[in-house]
């Protein structure tokens, strides 16, 4: 696939450019094609001084030393900043370009490699325009050598000046369906590069949407599972005496979306830590409305809490419950205030039967 239409340049002045590649600022040297790897290194949080001491680098400075038949100072630059703006975007160590891509990959080696493609397709396509060029060259001193050999034959007649005429006239039809279809041609290229982007832009979105609904799914069922590892945990560990009055039920609503709550069953001196560990699982978007002693096991009182919203029919039709999850549907004017005083009163009934008729919420 080409890539450099995911590429965007534009000239800084006459000697130096910026291209961004994948939100990363690259400045280059239109002179010598030298690249300035200290922006790259700090873009990604990296100091280029690290890498010159790695053994690895020094090596391969000197290998490119050896290729290039060049001293290791010859294949970089040093350029200061000064006092203005201008300067100061500019400053930095400016390499050769093989090297700015051996330091791109010390950075990220993704963004390394795609870099690395980028400049070899662009030698390629500066190399084709160069063959290009000095194709119509050719061309043109081929053309100058014959009219000058027909300015020869036909210095002072008529027919010369026509077939001067004639000649300029074809060489310029040539031109123009030269020109013709190498436009096409580009058309052709660029449409197959939209194609291949559009293609690859899709896949990457399918494949995120697939990584965000598994991430979701694997996340629902750790929560799932730590809820069922708790209720077991609450089953066989009957509280005793002495602890019973510890017993803590937290009520919490979602900030994002105020009619969904979580409620968490726990011991008084690990009401912080559930909250917090809570907090984790859901980005900290929840908010404490209720913290209740409970005399009953949590379970129990959580329990009776669900029995009596699915037992009232003016409710039931309202409310959706997911194990230790539970969500108010739209239609009801049941507040946060209305929870917290119904979780208060089936607690004050705790130690009598739940009644059959449902709890009145004092308004």
């Amino acid at each position: 696939m080409n890539t450099t239409t995911t590429m965007e340049q534009h000239d800084i002045n006459e000697t130096y450019r910026m291209i961004k590649y994948l939100n990363i600022d690259v400045i280059e040297d239109k002179r010598n094609g030298f690249i300035n790897v200290s922006k790259i290194c700090k873009q990604f949080g990296k100091m280029l001084k690290n890498y010159n001491s790695l053994e690895s680098s020094k090596k391969y400075m000197l290998y490119k030393s050896a290729v290039a038949g060049k001293t290791a100072t010859a294949l970089s630059y040093e350029l200061c900043g000064g006092l203005t703006e201008f300067r100061q975007q500019l400053k930095g160590t400016y390499v050769h370009k093989d090297i700015a891509v051996h330091v791109a990959m010390w950075c990220d080696p993704v963004f390394g490699d795609k870099v690395s493609k980028i400049i070899n397709e662009y030698i390629q396509n500066e190399n084709k325009q160069l063959k290009i060029e000095n194709k119509k060259l050719m061309l043109c001193n081929e053309i100058q050598q014959k009219i000058i050999q027909k300015r020869e034959i036909y210095t002072t007649s008529l027919e010369y000046k026509l077939d001067v005429f004639r000649e300029e006239q074809r060489i310029r039809d040539e031109e123009m369906k030269q020109r013709d279809e190498e436009m096409k041609q580009r058309d052709e290229e660029m449409k197959q590069r939209v194609d291949a982007l559009i293609n690859t832009n899709d896949a990457l979105i399918n494949m995120n949407v697939e990584q965000t609904e598994l991430l979701h799914d694997i996340r629902q069922d750790v929560a799932l599972t730590n809820e069922i590892i708790q209720d077991v945990h609450e089953q066989i560990v009957a509280p005793n005496e002495n602890n019973r009055l510890t017993e803590k039920l937290v009520l919490l609503s979602h900030t994002t979306q105020p009619n969904k709550y979580t409620v968490i069953r726990t011991q008084e001196r690990n009401e912080r830590t559930a909250i917090t560990r809570k907090q984790r699982q859901y980005n900290n978007q929840l908010r404490v409305i209720m913290c209740i002693d409970t005399y009953m096991n949590p379970k129990n009182l959580y329990n009776r809490f669900k029995e009596h919203m699915q037992r009232t029919p003016e409710l039931k039709p309202f409310v959706r419950f997911i194990y230790n999850d539970f969500e108010i549907i739209e239609g009801t004017t049941l507040s946060n205030d209305d929870l917290v005083q119904l979780f208060q009163t089936i607690e004050q009934q705790s130690s009598e039967p739940l009644t059959t008729a449902p709890i009145t919420i004092q308004k």
